[in-house]
């Protein structure tokens, strides 16, 4: 099952989300996210959920064109195309719309989301909660949280009426809806949904997958969210713990997790864990992922709180903003400014920086550097 979406960076932290990106993490929050400097978007889109149809056709020895049997093939599945959407081919306006959504193509893809919908409606029960379960995600990717959410209920609902409800199936489709009821605001429901995941993983002994760190990051996420900060770093230790025992050496997803827990670090003020995390983040991040990647954009804009807030607190224990510990956070804020393509409050910031710095040592080489960097800013700026 694809969960990126879930940070909750937060890094299923946090799909799949559909953000600036992400979208992602990436995408999260997996299982995400991007404003709250959650990775909950990239969580969610690592699970992969769809069900991938395989198919060999009898090759034609004429090369000119395909054997009659593949014609006759393509001309029923043409016919059945022609019906419109059923039971036989949801799938492939399911994968359709999966093309469309990473294409960007939104539009295109909600509308072949609603003919995935419309033939999926008609499977006898069983598979009827497999397909809800599919579509419910791309819904959630798609920002179509209430529609998610209701068909995601439903998958549940259907899955449990069958034996062996208790698998990972069904713990990945539980961490799913938690996402769902997260988006909506249903915080409570989020929370026991995640609860009851991770409980199914654990009754299975699966605590060694992804699937489980990303649900503990979720989870976290959640209680983060609640304002429940104790149980909060509990859980998002343990998706550390859990991803580093499965990483051979630093991955995206444990980026993600990082990412949600230096977030939360941010909101409580705790800026030195912050900052110890979200280095950690970054320096993978921009050792696997190009700029343009939203995964990267979320990076660069959790540092860019963690260095506004470290300036702001130097300022409220003491007034006298000419320090060397104010000119170093203001510094590194206007490189993040720039870094995330803001010349016009990278400027302000270099200003400040530039003002401390003369105060406190005209000759030192950080202020040349500083002007430098302000010049570089000023004619971008004056560019565009």
């Amino acid at each position: 099952m694809n969960r990126s979406f879930r940070v909750s960076i937060s890094l299923r932290n946090g799909i799949v989300a559909l953000s600036s990106l992400l979208i992602l993490l990436l995408a999260p929050f997996s299982k995400a996210s991007a404003e709250n400097a959650q990775a909950d978007s990239s969580n969610k889109s690592d699970r992969d959920t769809a069900t991938q149809s395989q198919s060999s056709p009898a090759m034609s020895k004429d090369a000119s064109g395909p054997a009659p049997s593949d014609k006759a093939k393509d001309s029923k599945a043409s016919s059945e195309k022609d019906k419109g959407p059923n039971e036989d081919n949801w799938k492939e306006y399911l994968e359709s719309a999966k093309t469309s959504y990473k294409e960007g193509k939104l539009d295109v893809a909600a509308n072949d989301l609603e003919l995935a919908l419309l033939g999926a409606e008609r499977l006898r029960e069983g598979a009827k909660g497999e397909a809800f379960l599919h579509v419910g995600e791309q819904y959630l990717y798609l920002k179509q949280y209430e529609k998610a959410k209701v068909l995601l209920e439903e998958a549940i609902r259907l899955r449990r009426t069958i034996p062996g409800f208790k698998s990972i199936a069904s713990a990945n489709a539980l961490d799913t809806l938690a996402q769902a009821y997260s988006r909506t605001g249903n915080l409570e429901e989020a929370k026991k949904s995640e609860a009851e995941a991770l409980a199914t993983y654990e009754a299975l002994k699966k605590t060694d997958t992804s699937d489980y760190a990303i649900a503990l990051s979720n989870h976290a996420n959640t209680l983060r969210a609640m304002k429940q900060y104790k149980e909060a770093e509990e859980f998002f230790a343990k998706a550390v713990s859990a991803q580093q025992k499965i990483d051979k050496g630093d991955s995206i997803e444990l980026a993600k997790i990082l990412l949600n827990a230096g977030g939360m670090y941010c909101d409580m003020n705790k800026l030195d864990s912050a900052k110890r995390l979200l280095d950690r983040a970054h320096k993978i991040v921009r050792g696997q992922l190009k700029p343009e990647h939203p995964l990267y954009k979320l990076s660069l804009k959790s540092e860019r709180v963690l260095y506004k807030k470290k300036a702001d607190s130097f300022l409220k224990a003491d007034a006298n903003p000419y320090r060397e510990n104010v000119a170093i956070a203001v510094g590194k804020l206007a490189e993040l400014y720039e870094e995330e393509g803001d010349p016009s409050q990278a400027l302000a910031a270099y200003k400040q920086a530039i003002d401390i710095r003369e105060r406190l040592n005209p000759d030192s080489p950080e202020l040349a550097r500083l002007k430098q960097r302000y010049e570089v800013c000023h004619t971008k700026l004056s560019s565009h």
